[in-house]
């Protein structure tokens, strides 16, 4: 797999990821290896379903973990980089 975009956490998805490590949900940290895994080839790619959020999150995506949280990231085109926003929640 080539890498092709920069992966880059705001402060509180590094939280949400300390969060996810300490759960000891196996099939959560899988997922979000998944997603972050895609997320470097092809933000864009649909074998993980995504919606792109609007009004007040405007430009940014989600993509489902478990049923009540969301990967949200917003992608920069002109620096190849994915900036993760948060790991958990519904678009907080």
């Amino acid at each position: 797999m080539e890498i092709r975009y920069k992966i880059i956490f705001h402060k509180e998805a590094m939280k949400d990821l300390s969060f996810w490590k300490k759960s000891g949900n196996i099939s959560a940290q899988k997922k979000i290896t998944a997603i972050l895994k895609i997320l470097q080839s092809d933000p864009y790619h649909h074998s993980m379903q995504f919606e792109f959020l609007s009004e007040n999150l405007s430009g940014y995506c989600s993509r489902r973990i478990t049923k009540k949280d969301r990967v949200t990231y917003f992608v920069n085109e002109k620096n190849r980089e994915v900036v993760v926003a948060r790991l958990r929640g519904h678009y907080s």
